[in-house]
């Protein structure tokens, strides 16, 4: 046991002797790590972005190129300063015009790339532009919707401006006769209301109100869904001074109103009522659906909500004393 202590007590006087010295040779060898790795010199991969300078009369067909990949060469501090700056290639493109165009990206300088890096590759390093003459065209605005209305509903869109000026390059911008919006779901529409919808347009087309922001604004209606019912054998009633008879005695009619309304009815609950002339019935009258001072017939329901009349068989009724 008192040899282990020896030898303890000895471990311990060795690790704790010239502890300035340890300490100080400890961080040396952490900074000559550091350095070490700091100066190694490496390959790396950055993305560049690439920005164009477009001719103002003309307009490229499909998206030109906005990133590209630079492989560069340097010491790892570098490459990593590199990284964090972002470098931009400028492409000026003003002075080109209509047709396709090849360009080599590799000829071009990139804006703040550090000087302690060297570009050895650019990937693509050569890209194509085509460009077409701008131009402007009138289209007119389609809503486009999803989504199931609920069954007692019915819902109406209506673009408030149904017509826009849009431009882009003349390929693509004169075959348009209209844009869709971005889909409106009907079935989160309860009510009336006015909603801000973005435009679905197609690449390289765009406002040329720029204040509009790509979004128009479409009018929803929201009302009770309508239909049309035909009530067959519904009775004809003679309404003035005296007995008169009405032939026909029975016509079939087609309302129109809310659904629920009108599925709510029974045939006894519809009658057509036949007025005779204001002075009396003296002999034979055709009346119809039009009020005049000869007579004329009219529909009465018990249905508290609204309905039209959209047909009537026969039209008219023949009233005899």
């Amino acid at each position: 046991r008192k040899r282990g202590w020896a030898v303890w007590n000895e471990l311990r006087n060795h690790l704790l002797r010239n502890p300035v010295y340890k300490l100080t040779a400890m961080i040396t060898a952490i900074f000559a790590w550091v350095y070490v790795q700091g100066g190694e010199v490496m390959d790396a991969s950055i993305q560049v972005r690439v920005e164009w300078e477009l001719p103002e009369q003309f307009a490229p067909v499909s998206p030109p190129v906005e990133i590209a990949t630079a492989k560069i060469r340097g010491t790892r501090s570098a490459t990593r300063r590199a990284r964090r700056k972002a470098p931009v290639l400028q492409m000026d493109a003003s002075g080109l015009g209509a047709g396709s165009h090849s360009i080599r990206l590799l000829d071009l300088t990139i804006e703040d790339l550090d000087p302690g890096v060297q570009l050895m590759d650019l990937s693509p390093g050569v890209v194509g532009l085509e460009l077409d003459e701008m131009a402007t065209r009138n289209v007119a605005v389609k809503p486009v919707s999803v989504g199931a209305v609920p069954a007692e509903l019915e819902v109406d869109l209506e673009v408030v401006e149904s017509v826009i000026e849009v431009r882009g390059p003349r390929r693509l911008v004169e075959p348009l006769a209209e844009i869709g919006t971005q889909p409106i779901d009907l079935s989160a529409l309860t009510r009336s209301q006015q909603v801000s919808v973005g435009l679905s347009l197609p690449r390289q087309v765009s406002l040329s109100d720029t204040d509009l922001g790509g979004v128009v604004q479409v009018r929803v209606t929201v009302a009770p869904s309508m239909i049309e019912r035909v009530f067959t054998g519904t009775r004809v009633l003679y309404w003035g001074d005296g007995m008169a008879e009405a032939e026909p005695n029975v016509v079939a009619v087609t309302l129109r109103g809310d659904a629920e309304a009108l599925e709510g009815l029974s045939p006894e609950d519809v009658v057509v009522i036949a007025h005779g002339p204001a002075e009396g019935l003296e002999g034979e009258v055709v009346v119809n659906f039009t009020e005049a001072s000869g007579g004329y017939l009219r529909l009465l329901h018990s249905s508290p909500s609204p309905l039209d009349l959209m047909d009537a068989t026969p039209a008219t009724v023949t009233l005899r004393p």
